[in-house]
């Protein structure tokens, strides 16, 4: 009896309490009697809650006229609950389910009004999700792999021109090391070697599918390999030439370039509305796009083969 009570303590607190929600004394004994439980003494709950704060909860008690109690400190603050679940839906890797079930998950850390935010959450216009509700399970695995030094086996999804998924290469199955993943472009990626490319290559995770780790020891990182070179050089899952560009900007593009590249990009400033910027990139279609979105007030300037590759991009298009 006197766990349940304990237990039932503890939730309501959890439940219903915060620093601008508190309870008395007699408001517990109330609730527990109301649990169907034996209405409980003063000297009960001060016990109860002197156990609760022993064990480690972080129980707040102002004294007055009569106790009250809420519990303040939590594991997450209100804002850093709301900008967890707002990266959850803005995330457009995470499905529509399991991004659902996320915040559900989070709203437990919630504190009363919090709660009723994080719920409303779940019924707000989200973006364009993936239709993978495998990607914990495809994450987990990776991890696995990467902590255990070990190869994955998996299928790469494509769609047609019918909105069917299609597998790769007529189903390849596909072998990787994997390194670590990251986060970029509103894209979630894998990073490995892959026994066919043999080289590292990047893999969207939401594309993966059927993934397996094999007893096979993974593939040593190559000499230099640098897991933040590819925070800025890769722009999509689109593989291309590795090369060094130098951009031409107005001053207006600064917060474009540095939210792409990092602050550690080298500039150079050109003329009283000008800056140059040097960069390592990828190229690819992905990348002149980017490039043509801004404009006009970013010109790419060298190497030849690269705005050569913009030029045939633009021919195509018009």
């Amino acid at each position: 009896m006197t766990k349940n009570r304990l237990l039932l303590t503890l939730q309501y607190l959890w439940n219903e309490t915060d620093a601008d929600h508190k309870v008395s004394g007699v408001g517990l004994m109330k609730y527990l009697a109301s649990r169907g439980l034996k209405p409980p003494t003063r000297n009960t709950i001060y016990k109860d809650i002197a156990e609760l704060q022993e064990f480690g909860v972080r129980i707040e008690k102002y004294k007055g006229t009569q106790n009250w109690y809420w519990i303040d400190e939590r594991v997450f603050s209100g804002a850093e609950l709301q900008l967890l679940v707002d990266a959850v839906q803005a995330a457009t890797f995470i499905s529509r389910k399991k991004s659902t079930q996320l915040i559900e998950k989070l709203a437990v850390f919630a504190g009363r009004d919090e709660d009723e935010v994080l719920n409303r959450k779940l019924h707000t216009a989200i973006r364009p999700k993936s239709s993978n509700d495998d990607l914990l399970y495809i994450v987990n695995e990776i991890q696995y792999a990467i902590n255990k030094k070990r190869k994955i086996t998996f299928l790469y999804a494509d769609y047609n021109e019918r909105k069917k998924k299609v597998y790769r290469h007529d189903s390849q199955i596909y072998v990787v090391s994997p390194y670590s993943m990251l986060w970029n472009d509103d894209n979630y990626y894998m990073i490995g070697w892959s026994d066919s490319h043999d080289k590292v290559v990047c893999f969207r995770v939401n594309r993966i599918e059927k993934v397996s780790v094999i007893g096979d020891r993974a593939v040593r990182k190559p000499k230099g390999y640098r897991e933040q070179d590819y925070y800025s050089q890769i722009f999509s899952m689109y593989d291309g030439l590795e090369c060094e560009v130098k951009l031409l900007c107005t001053n207006d593009m600064m917060n474009i370039i540095v939210d792409r590249f990092g602050l550690s990009v080298k500039t150079d400033i050109m003329d009283s509305e000008h800056f140059r910027v040097t960069a390592t990139v990828r190229l690819s279609t992905t990348f002149y796009g980017w490039i043509c979105s801004l404009g006009g007030k970013v010109k790419l300037l060298s190497p030849q083969e690269a705005v050569d590759g913009l030029h045939e991009l633009i021919a195509k298009i018009d």
